[in-house]
């Protein structure tokens, strides 16, 4: 192989001798070629940084099960290196039933022929860091169609999952507070004329806290003294006047209890 630097042109070299003893050199220009090759080993090179930065834990495995690629975050869960990974299945690294579980989402992916999602509880080999994960698992196929193997991505989502459980449990004390006080509440958005009741806000008015539909008429149509309340909120709206008003509610479903 020669390359001419000077001019970034890469040639093969070929050199034998005749039979009358003369020697012949034949050059033959391999730069696109080698260009090629060059620019497909600084995607691979860009691809695996990429994957190696993500935080998330990402590998391939192929039909069967067996590993082909990993990225460091996933050698944290085995406690392993990649080249110690590749080539083996879960059941080297996790006992059988957590083994079963992930070849049985393998196979779902596989037969969906399509995105497979679920969520996982997963331990770390390296640390012994516990979490909860949501992992998609999607077929990987080649250009003409060919099944190359399973492509996993698991996210941890253990921080999501208790600020969830906070939210729900203090939407479900606040609304213990609102029905044990009687204390309702509703919001009304100017711009799009939205109207929103609390559940307790809906059951004050005698209409089921799980109902979606609750308007400000639905509201106004069980106060005997509509237009005064009704006006009362215009001024809130046109002239930022509050207002504290008493007035008489007859629920639609009778006497609030």
């Amino acid at each position: 192989m020669y390359q001419d630097d000077h001019f970034s042109a890469y040639y093969e070299n070929f050199i034998f001798r005749l039979p009358t003893g003369e020697v012949v050199a034949i050059y033959d220009d391999v730069t696109d070629q080698k260009n090629t090759e060059q620019r497909l080993a600084e995607s691979r090179s860009q691809l695996k940084v990429l994957v190696d930065t993500i935080p998330d834990l990402i590998w391939l495995k192929d039909p069967d099960g067996v590993y082909l690629s990993c990225n460091p975050t996933f050698e944290r869960f085995f406690g392993a290196k990649e080249k110690t990974i590749a080539g083996k299945t879960d059941y080297d690294f996790v006992d059988r039933d957590l083994a079963d579980f992930f070849r049985a989402h393998d196979r779902k992916a596989m037969e969906a022929d399509g995105p497979s999602i679920n969520e996982e509880w997963l331990t770390f080999a390296e640390d012994g860091y516990q979490g909860l994960f949501e992992t998609i698992k999607t077929p990987m196929k080649t250009p003409d169609g060919r099944l190359v193997g399973v492509l996993g991505i698991a996210r941890d989502i253990t921080e999501r999952k208790k600020s969830e459980d906070v939210l729900r449990e203090n939407e479900r004390r606040y609304k213990s507070a609102q029905r044990m006080g009687k204390v309702g509440n509703w919001e009304y958005d100017l711009n799009t004329g939205k109207f929103w009741g609390s559940s307790e806000a809906k059951r004050i008015y005698g209409f089921d806290p799980e109902v979606d539909r609750f308007t400000t008429d639905d509201v106004e149509n069980c106060i005997p003294d509509r237009e005064r309340v009704h006006q009362a909120l215009l001024d809130l709206i046109e002239k930022g006047i509050s207002y504290n008003l008493e007035f008489e509610i007859r629920p639609v479903s009778g006497p609030v209890m």
